[in-house]
């Protein structure tokens, strides 16, 4: 998906009071954890006493709180990352992604983007399209299960965001893994066969595949369908769009798509803009019909880096690169200015320095772009660049800097816009190529993040955790920390998604500004949490909160260890 684009460069606790947890609570809870009446829990009881108040004026600005995205996209197309390969069993490719999961919370990730939709085949039993061959090995074929459902579900299992990624124009894989422009090669019954006036050819020749016709407003409205049906059947976090709208062009080869063009466009815009006008569309009707129907699922798109260049527009960046408005099409800058984004996360996959597109530049162009909005800008970042035999028209040295990408986040940090990051792609972020990923991770992602509250959802809170009790454990010496969770009336909105655990030394809060009210130790589905980080002697503070699928923190229950 993402590298293609390089071969065009050269044409941060809230205001939440801490519970007061007092002996009598203790009871029930350490009944949980330890016999009751037994010596540990008569020695410890006694020691949790009344926990002090943080102060009520201890807000953070959203600029300072650590509140990020922390991504990766994980790819099924031609089983790059997930599933492995075709034709695995059911608990092989369920095992597989589990493995994605527990790597993504190793890395202290908080979200990931799946494709699953690909070239005109999807992941879930769909009305409208085939299976992926990425599952069997055959388009179209059933694997007698529902991997979306799976995904979703497992995602969630781990406290993670789940985004779905759609490539909403690509209808076939090029010959021959695929079918390529052959309309017959397709599944009998694929939606292409029985509207072949939906279908565009491009290029020509053996590296073609067959496009929906971004022009033809019916081909326009069933792609909004598969979407659409994957919003309301499964509990999706974000529906992601990447850069595959119009394809790039092949050469001196234009696209064909002159019938559409002559029944839907001429005579009224100039071609360039009318395409531009087809892609605006399909982004807003998706954004408006997702929104009405689950207003916290997030919409977002990953463009290529650069919308345009100061050369051809004055509200261009300073950079010599391909441009996503002419390219493909995507006039990335009018979806945040018209507020039909929730996120836009560019792919700025390209080192400091480099001239023709400077990661710092642009880092700092669509910072001021979505300044002032309602869309949240995360950033794309080139883990395949890392160690990379290539040099992808840029100096080698850069990425073989295992510092590289470290320093890109370091850039970041300037800018109070950047809501986060998002990696290209899962297989890279498990490589670690120069120990790039572990740099990013010690130096930016030692501990958990939340997510970014949505903009446009009101304030609400589920209640704060009881009966908070944290004990050790004689032998191991770790903190048993445990909670209780408060029943609350269910809404689709308040539903609990994670506990996020604090942890600071001794008896009074720190700083309003310090990392341990700020960035949890832990984000866990359970009520329980092992901290095996303490050391011995020291006196330790936990606050738990309870943190429902809008990432909306209740206030805090707390105990004091020691």
């Amino acid at each position: 998906m993402k590298r293609s684009r390089d071969r065009q460069l050269l044409a941060r606790a809230r205001p939440a009071s801490i519970a007061v947890v007092c002996c009598g609570l203790l009871t029930a809870t350490l009944a949980m954890v330890y016999p009751c009446g037994s010596a540990i829990a008569r020695r410890y009881a006694g020691s949790i006493a009344r926990i002090e108040r943080v102060p009520e004026d201890c807000t953070l600005a959203a600029a300072t709180s650590g509140r990020q995205i922390r991504a990766m996209w994980i790819v099924s197309a031609y089983n790059l990352d997930w599933p492995s390969k075709p034709g695995l069993s059911q608990a092989a490719v369920m095992a597989e992604y589990t493995a994605w999961m527990r790597l993504a919370k190793q890395k202290n990730l908080n979200a990931v983007i799946v494709q699953v939709r690909d070239s005109g085949g999807v992941l879930w039993p769909s009305r409208f399209e085939p299976w992926s061959q990425s599952l069997v090995g055959v388009r179209g074929t059933n694997p007698g299960w529902d991997p979306m459902q799976f995904i979703v579900d497992e995602t969630h299992r781990f406290g993670l965001e789940f985004h779905a990624w759609f490539n909403p124009y690509h209808a076939s894989v090029a010959a021959p893994m695929g079918a390529g422009t052959r309309l017959n090669g397709l599944p009998a019954g694929h939606p292409l066969r029985q509207h072949p006036d939906w279908a565009v050819a491009y290029p020509s020749g053996r590296s073609g595949r067959l496009y929906y016709d971004p022009g033809n407003p019916s081909a326009r409205r069933f792609v909004g369908q598969v979407i659409d049906e994957a919003v309301e059947r499964y509990d999706l976090d974000g529906v992601h769009f990447d850069d595959h709208f119009y394809p790039s062009p092949e050469g001196d080869e234009p696209f064909p798509d002159d019938a559409s063009y002559r029944r839907y466009g001429a005579g009224q815009l100039d071609r360039e803009t009318w395409r531009r006008n087809n892609v605006d569309a399909l982004i807003q009707e998706v954004s408006q019909r997702t929104h009405a129907s689950k207003p916290w699922v997030r919409v977002g798109v990953s463009p290529m880096g650069i919308w345009r260049n100061s050369s051809s527009d004055p509200l261009g960046s300073a950079t010599a690169g391909g441009e996503s408005y002419s390219l493909v099409y995507g006039d990335s800058r009018k979806w945040v200015t018209e507020g039909w984004l929730d996120y836009v996360v560019p792919q700025l996959y390209w080192s400091v320095g480099f001239a023709v597109a400077d990661y710092a530049t642009l880092v700092s162009w669509w910072s001021d772009l979505v300044s002032g909005t309602r869309v949240q800008l995360y950033v794309g970042q080139a883990a395949y660049k890392a160690g990379s035999t290539r040099s992808w028209d840029e100096p080698k040295r850069a990425w073989d800097n295992p510092a590289e990408l470290s320093d890109h986040l370091n850039i970041n940090n300037r800018y109070p816009a950047i809501a986060g990051d998002v990696f290209f792609r899962a297989e890279y972020v498990r490589a670690d190529r120069l120990g790039a990923i572990s740099r990013v991770v010690g130096e930016h992602y030692r501990r958990p993040a939340l997510p970014p509250l949505l903009r446009n959802v009101q304030a609400g809170r589920l209640p704060a955790p009881a009966g908070v009790v944290a004990m050790p454990d004689p032998s191991s010496g770790a903190a048993i920390v445990t909670w209780q969770q408060v029943p609350a009336p269910e809404t689709a909105a308040n539903r609990l998604r994670v506990y996020a655990v604090y942890r600071f030394e001794g008896d009074t809060p720190p700083r309003c500004d310090s990392a341990d009210l700020i960035d949890p130790i832990a984000t866990v589905t359970d009520t329980r949490f092992v901290d095996s980080t303490v050391r011995p002697g020291m006196r330790y503070t936990y606050r738990v909160t309870s943190v429902d699928r809008l990432w909306r923190e209740s206030p805090a229950g707390a105990a004091r260890l020691g």
